[in-house]
């Protein structure tokens, strides 16, 4: 199985899937390289796998408006922090990437609550862009990108949206298995 996918993907990717590997590891494991990473991410990561978890384990139940306002104002949270942290140590004067990236989760939060609290689109649509795995994919993303001063290329973009589907994929297959407890 495992030959199967390499090959697929590096008949996507070419000579590129070892950068693209390299970039994977370095942006999974950026939190044990910086604390500050981990305080931020740490809350996202267990929240995202209790989540994901609870979903499976009780198969009836879907996200609510109200839950998709809340994982709005989760990424507004993060924003926020980070936006706080790069007037602190005054690189959000001075860095325009890392703070276009700070308003742009703080921003896509605030766009996120708008939505959901004034249920803008069809829930179907709004509860996928709102679901605890997208912002809180998204938010750990916006500060892997802050507090590594990772370049942002190419590699970079293919290797979160693999880490993504990765976590997709690894979380289908969990609630599948995952007794129904109602």
């Amino acid at each position: 199985m495992a030959l199967i996918v390499m090959s697929f993907l590096e008949s996507i990717f070419g000579s590129q899937i070892s950068e693209i590997f390299a970039q994977i590891v370095f942006i999974v494991f950026a939190p044990f390289s910086n604390s500050d990473i981990l305080w931020t991410v740490f809350p996202l990561i267990t929240t995202t796998i209790i989540i994901e978890l609870y979903f499976g384990s009780h198969k009836e139940e879907s996200l609510g408006w109200n839950s998709a306002t809340a994982n709005g104002l989760v990424l507004v949270y993060v924003g926020v922090n980070i936006v706080k942290d790069l007037i602190d140590s005054g690189a959000f004067n001075t860095d325009l990437f890392v703070s276009q990236i700070a308003l742009g989760i703080l921003g896509m939060g605030g766009l996120l609550v708008f939505i959901s609290f004034f249920h803008i689109l069809p829930k179907e649509f709004a509860f996928v862009i709102s679901s605890g795995l997208v912002v809180h994919y998204l938010a750990f993303l916006g500060v892997v990108f802050i507090y590594t001063g990772i370049v942002y290329t190419e590699i970079t973009l293919y290797a979160a949206i693999l880490i993504f589907l990765a976590l997709v994929l690894f979380f289908n297959i969990v609630k599948r298995i995952e007794p129904d407890l109602d």
